[in-house]
């Protein structure tokens, strides 16, 4: 017997040339859910003061329950990953 020097297809490969195509619609947030979003302040601002820091109230709470004051994790202020990457990319920019 010789072998086919042809490559050989399994039942599990697709044969067929036809490809499924899907029409590309762009997403586009209705008005409705735009202004949804805008009307509603995020977590964060609501614990903020005008100045952009954490208003009295909500940095006690944190320092009364541990909490990092950077991103309310459940570690110290100096153990936050977070606050030191923000630091080190302030660093780099300069």
């Amino acid at each position: 017997m010789k072998a086919d020097s042809t490559p050989s297809t399994s039942k599990n490969e697709d044969t067929s040339k036809e490809k499924k195509k899907f029409p590309a619609k762009p997403f586009t947030p209705s008005a409705l859910t735009l202004a949804t979003r805008s009307r509603k302040p995020t977590e964060i601002a609501s614990v903020l003061n005008k100045e952009g820091q954490l208003n009295l109230e909500e940095r006690a709470r944190r320092e009364r329950e541990g909490l990092c004051l950077y991103c309310g994790g459940k570690h110290e202020l100096e153990s936050c990953v977070k606050q030191n990457a923000h630091e080190a990319s302030k660093l780099a920019k300069k």
